[in-house]
Order: structure tokens, then sequence, then C-alpha cells
């Protein structure tokens, strides 16, 4: 809370710590013959004027944990700028050069253009980190500490009356590298906007974790704590299972928000007037080869559409199970046609067999007999099977 030191950018002098400093200030690191001496003030830390990076216009995120959200602070500088009091919200903060040392080893070259990008998106990175806090968070922390530093600082002559801040290694511990590969693969064009969603770039840090636990991360203190079949937790030292990288992942879900498209249902009405124009097409049709497309896709769609079965699901339909059951189902009180189903449904772990009955005849009036009929009779007498898949390419 003594610091003292001119902003970067517009020269004004802080005090008191209020501001935002480098983790490493008066901290001389390792390979460097001066101490670290960067700080800014809040609002100068912002983004570079060629930033690429999306940040969404509006502050109602689709997410629904961020429904209902309000703030006073305008849209033009959310996720653009730094507050004072960033570097004490719990996770470490370290200028850009400190951070690009910390990848490359070195310090950058302000004439190479790959050097002058990289510093640009360690901004960005830094900037996610901070924005997954909010304003109020953040100014209430910086208020706390030093109104508690000023009141014991009168009662105690602590040697230490605050945590240290920073280090002298030279080691990129937090996941700045990986943190940088996410947000430059996801300039991406994405498949619903002009850059990848957050679910896609999270698989960045899938792969990545996967091949340092694959290679150096099986060899540092790989114990396992607890096991409950899938839930096993180890012990991991792995970059993207810090508190900072964490952060940066809320940040930037916060920064870019969610777009959703979520495939629209389809309903009685509709896949009658389809079952409709696709009996026409059957009939119309002049080749064998033609009717069994319709026959397979009405089939495939009114499988899927009657029990409620997911796309991956409909294929592991069996013939036999199917054959098994037909006469009787026919015959009973309530004709129905059994669909035989073998696989692993909705989360289950082994190979089962379901049976699942559908009605012949319903409110909805979908021809379900008609149409599982004429593929069974094209798989059984056409295709001499008793055995297999109802669906085959």
């Amino acid at each position: 809370m003594t610091w003292t030191a001119p902003c970067q950018v517009c020269g004004k002098m802080l005090k008191e710590g209020v501001g935002l400093f480098c983790g490493n200030f008066l901290i001389q690191r390792e390979r460097s013959t001066h101490p670290c001496l960067t700080a800014y003030c809040g609002g100068c830390y912002t983004t570079y004027p060629n930033d690429p990076f999306p940040i969404q216009d509006r502050l109602g995120d689709e997410d629904e944990e961020d429904e209902g959200f309000v703030t006073d602070e305008p849209t033009s500088t959310r996720f653009r700028r730094g507050r004072n009091g960033d570097h004490l919200m719990g996770v470490p903060f370290e200028c850009d050069v400190c951070q690009f040392i910390n990848v490359y080893g070195r310090a950058p070259n302000f004439n190479k253009r790959e050097d002058r990008y990289a510093l640009m998106v360690i901004r960005r990175v830094s900037l996610d980190v901070m924005w997954s806090r909010e304003t109020s968070t953040v100014e209430g922390n910086l208020s706390r500490a030093r109104l508690d530093y000023a009141t014991t600082q009168s009662a105690f002559d602590f040697p230490k009356p605050v945590p240290v801040l920073g280090r002298e290694k030279v080691s990129d511990t937090c996941g700045m590298q990986i943190a940088m590969q996410t947000i430059h693969v996801s300039l991406r064009r994405g498949k619903y906007a002009h850059h990848l969603q957050v679910e896609t770039m999270r698989k960045t840090r899938t792969w990545v974790n996967n091949a340092y636990r694959a290679g150096e991360g099986a060899y540092n203190r790989g114990a396992t704590l607890a096991s409950n079949h899938r839930g096993v937790m180890y012990v991991t030292d792995g970059h993207v299972q810090t508190e900072w990288y964490h952060r940066f992942e809320e940040g930037y879900k916060r920064r870019m928000g969610i777009t959703r498209k979520q495939n629209e249902a389809l309903v009685v009405g509709q896949l009658l007037v389809v079952i409709e124009v696709a009996e026409e097409d059957y009939q119309k049709a002049t080749s064998d080869g033609e009717k069994r497309v319709i026959v397979t896709l009405i089939a495939f769609v009114i499988i899927g559409f009657m029990i409620s079965l997911r796309g991956e699901e409909v294929p592991l339909c069996l013939i036999e199970g199917m054959l098994d059951t037909w006469k009787e189902d026919f015959e009973y009180k309530t004709p129905h046609i059994m669909i035989a189903l073998k696989g692993k449904f909705k989360r289950e772990d082994t190979m089962r067999y379901h049976l699942v009955p559908v009605a012949d005849s319903s409110k909805s009036k979908v021809p379900t007999r008609r149409w599982i009929t004429r593929l069974l009779a094209l798989r059984v007498r056409t295709d001499g099977k008793k055995k297999g898949w109802l669906f085959v390419n």
C-alpha cells in the first residue's frame, strides 16, 4: 500500500497502491538487469486499437447464470479496460512485458510483428481474467484493503503487513501460453458466427490437458485421490487447472456471450404433411431404389418421433426383435409394433436390449405400421435379412 509510480500511459502519479500495479513491481527477476516498475491507472490499461477479439454489445448474455444481471456501467468500457485494484483480486496480475518474458523466456522485440501481436493477445487475456469479477467487487476489495491497512498500521509494526506479490522466477505457471492459443484460435470462423463459440474454444483446453497428462504431467504427482467409476480425481499441476486459468475462461465467456441455435422441435402437424408428400412421391416412384430411399427416410423419422429417440439412436433398431413379436403385436387388443433396440442409451454403460411399443393408430393419426411394414418388407423379402440392423446404407 506504499507503492508509488507514474502511470505508463498518462503519467499520473499513482500513490498508496491505488492503480493497477504489476505483481513484480520493484522485484528484479531472473535474467533482468532492473526491477519492473510498471503501473497503470485502471482506466489506462485498455485493449489495443487493433484488437480483433469480439465483445458482446449487450449485457443480456443468453446463458442462464447471467440472466437478470443489472449494472450502471456503460457497455463501452466493459471488457475494454482495467480497474484500480485488479491486481489484488486473488489471482496474479503481471504486466504485458513480464508475461511475455514468462512465456518466451526473453524480452519482446517491439520491431517484430509477431511479438507485437503476442503483447496484444496477452493484454486481451489479462483483461478477460480481470473481468471475471465485476467492478463493484474490485472496488470493494481495494477499499477494504486500504482501510484495514491504514487502521492496523497505527496499532502494529508487522514486518510484512500485506502478502508479498510477484516472484523472481521467470516461468509461465498460470497458463498464459494456453490462454493465448485459446483466444487466437477463437478468431476462426464458427458455424453460427464469425468466430468460434465458447464451448468450442474450450476444446483447446481439453487437448492441451490430455497431452500434458499423457506426457510430462504423467510423472508429476499423479496419485489417485478418489475413485467413483468415471469420477476419478487426480492430483495435477496442469496449467489449465489453475484458478487463474478458470478466471480467464469465466472472463472470456462473459466478454463473448453465448449464441445458441437450438434445434426446432418437429410437431405432429409438420410430420403429417411430410408423410403426405412422401406418400405421393412413393406412389409416383418408378424404381425400387427411389421407393427404398423414401421408405427408409420416413420410417426413420416416424420411429424417432414416436418414441422420442435421438438421431444416433434410431439406427439401433433390430430386425429380429421386431419379427419375434410381429404377429402377436398385430393381434393384440391394442394393435402395435414393438420397436426392438440394442445399444447404449442416454448415459447407460453397457449394451442392452430395449423393447418400446408404438401404437398402430393414435390421436395424431401418424400411419406408423404402414411405413415400418414397408421398410421391414424391403429388408426381409428383398434383402433376405432376418437378423441385423433395420437401417443400413
